[in-house]
């Protein structure tokens, strides 16, 4: 595939995203408009039903597991819904700076830790569980 076509490809599917990337596909909630700016809108049923299943607290990926669909479907649902001016636009960056993952601390082999378990303890323990 020559690289302009892949380039073109790209801004096609990009610009029918709706302001939806796909990585807040996941991460932001899908916020319904309670006022409708058209007098005509034709839906689709699956766009009217994400339409009526969105409360501005679940994701496309909940939507899609409330409603039985797949996210891929409801994605594309809430793209069009964004595109017609039903659903609000996410916002990109809500969360701030993400935090620093820290390794927890592991315990020295001079500190205080509990001793191994020993191999006799670990023997009546099997013993133990097949008898149950």
């Amino acid at each position: 595939v020559p690289p302009g076509v892949l380039l073109h490809e790209c801004a096609r599917l990009a610009d029918r995203a709706g302001g939806w990337p796909l990585a807040l596909a996941d991460a932001a909630p899908v916020v319904g408009l309670r006022h409708v700016q058209r007098q005509r809108v034709m839906l689709t049923a699956v766009q009217a039903e994400v339409a009526l299943a969105a409360d501005g607290r679940r994701t496309p990926a909940g939507l899609a597991a409330a409603l039985g669909r797949p996210v891929v479907v409801c994605l594309e649902a809430v793209r069009a819904l964004t595109a017609l001016g039903l659903v609000e636009r996410p916002v990109v960056g809500v969360g701030g700076p993400l935090r620093r993952r820290t390794r927890p601390a592991v315990p020295s082999r001079g500190s205080q830790a509990e001793p191994p378990v020993g191999l006799e303890t670990l023997m009546r323990l099997r013993a133990a569980l097949e008898q149950v």
